[in-house]
């Protein structure tokens, strides 16, 4: 349980949380082992470690290092200076200089290998760390790597992959479509990106990634992008190109770019919202029960009436209702009550002419509504 230095922290609170989501940890009825750590002052990590190796020897976790090595991708990022780089972590085997990871489409030769603080290694062993230089195309967070002994069978391994993960993913939505595109410095901050998205949800309007990437913003992205009406492009610890810059001024594109992730949600809500296509409402602010239709000209009744709810007004418009059946529309156009002409009717019984194509009968109901746009 992390940021135990908040003053606001409350462990009690956290952890009655988690039993409320059907986490039930050590001292509150369960056996998931926690610990209280404050990242950022360090407080607690030496015991999280322990924890931690205390639940690996339980669990009697056991490898074979005499495999290749296969495992999982960490992290991946764009390195100006080296290129396109990404943490894995092994799972079995070991990893050794001379080979080469797959992973996906992604692939890269083990010659550049680092441990976690950035030294040099030869090969690396069951959950341990590793950096690795020099990938075609920086692989997917989350993904699984393997390893080969040629290139020729990484490239025949990534030609023949098939990403189930997208399977059936034609996008096909009847709402009104934001087109966005992602550029950020690491792979992990797209996901996290991603995830202030889904926060944006609405029943109104829909997101739709076209791309997520690392690196700069590019003159190829605006192309991208200029297409479509709408579109957005956000970056998070990037720059935009001088020609991306004056391409997306020229066409029109917003580009923006930011450092902190909660900003760039803020900004991201307020602009979406800017975008989403205002729709008329109907509220309903008073309902009258006819009691008389005293006479009438062509498409104007003379009406008695007494209200029930709320309040009528002058020039607002009316729904007629017949045992709660919508029989048609009207507008108010004289109100009176005790033989005065009033704006408006509060309470009791009043007369009313209302114009309306509908034959209004004693009975029926009328509800008075305004219209707002949201």
């Amino acid at each position: 349980i992390n940021k135990i230095d908040k003053p606001n922290a409350n462990l009690v609170r956290t952890q009655s949380s988690l039993i409320e989501h059907g986490i039930y940890i050590e001292g509150m009825g369960g056996d998931i082992s926690w610990v209280g750590i404050s990242a950022k002052a360090g407080t607690g990590v030496a015991e999280l470690l322990d924890l931690l190796l205390l639940t690996a020897e339980l669990a009697d976790f056991k490898s074979d290092v005499t495999v290749p090595a296969y495992g999982k991708i960490i992290e991946g990022k764009l390195d100006v200076k080296r290129g396109n780089t990404a943490t894995l972590i092994v799972k079995d085997g070991t990893l050794r200089a001379g080979t080469f990871v797959v992973s996906g489409k992604s692939f890269a030769p083990v010659r550049i290998m680092e441990d976690w603080s950035g030294k040099a290694i030869k090969e690396a062993g069951p959950s341990e760390p590793v950096g690795i230089v020099g990938w075609n195309i920086v692989p997917k967070v989350g993904a699984p790597f393997k390893t080969v002994n040629t290139k020729k069978e990484a490239e025949i391994y990534t030609e023949h992959f098939v990403d189930t993960s997208k399977a059936g993913g034609s996008y096909q939505s009847d709402l009104p479509t934001i087109p966005l595109l992602i550029k950020a410095d690491v792979l992990g901050t797209i996901d996290a990106i991603k995830h202030e998205i889904v926060k944006l949800a609405s029943d109104r309007i829909s997101v739709r990634i076209i791309d997520a990437a690392v690196g700069n913003v590019t003159a190829g992205d605006i192309q991208n992008v200029s297409a479509t009406q709408n579109a957005i492009i956000v970056g998070f610890n990037v720059k935009v190109e001088r020609a991306a810059q004056d391409l997306a001024d020229r066409l029109g594109v917003e580009v923006k770019t930011f450092t902190i992730i909660y900003e760039l949600g803020e900004w991201l809500g307020t602009a979406l919202t800017a975008r989403t296509p205002r729709k008329e409402e109907e509220r309903v602010t008073g309902r009258v029960k006819v009691l008389k239709n005293f006479s009438g000209q062509k498409n104007l009744l003379v009406l008695g009436g007494r209200i029930e709810t709320g309040t009528f007004g002058m020039n607002q418009h009316v729904r007629i209702l017949r045992r709660e059946v919508d029989l048609g529309r009207g507008v108010i156009k004289n109100l009176q009550q005790q033989k005065s002409n009033v704006q408006q009717i509060t309470e009791g019984e009043f007369g009313m002419q209302i114009e309306t194509r509908v034959e209004v009968a004693p009975g029926d109901h009328l509800d008075a509504y305004d219209t707002v746009v949201i």
